[in-house]
């Protein structure tokens, strides 16, 4: 069972590992029902899996990204910088 942890814990049924408030862990059910019933945890809820997101910059939904969310693309001429030569 996933559960988060509701203070600073370290016990038996943490097999002695300390863990901070707030810290998210994996327990069997009855370690995890013991820890429930010392107030040191509550049940977390299991994380939403991540929705893939395509290589090519597509959006999740399946949506192109708009003008201002594609990556830069490179200029050619205006606006590059150039190196002064170097001073003998």
């Amino acid at each position: 069972m996933r559960v988060i942890f509701v203070r600073d814990f370290q016990g038996v049924n943490t097999a002695e590992r300390f863990y901070e408030a707030g810290a998210v862990a994996e327990f069997e059910d009855e370690a995890a029902a013991r820890l429930i019933a010392e107030g040191a945890v509550e049940h977390a809820p299991e994380p939403e899996p991540e929705e893939p997101v395509d290589e090519d910059n597509e959006q999740p939904d399946g949506e192109q990204p708009s003008e201002s969310e594609s990556p830069a693309k490179p200029t050619k001429g205006k606006g590059r910088s150039r190196q002064a030569p170097a001073e003998s």
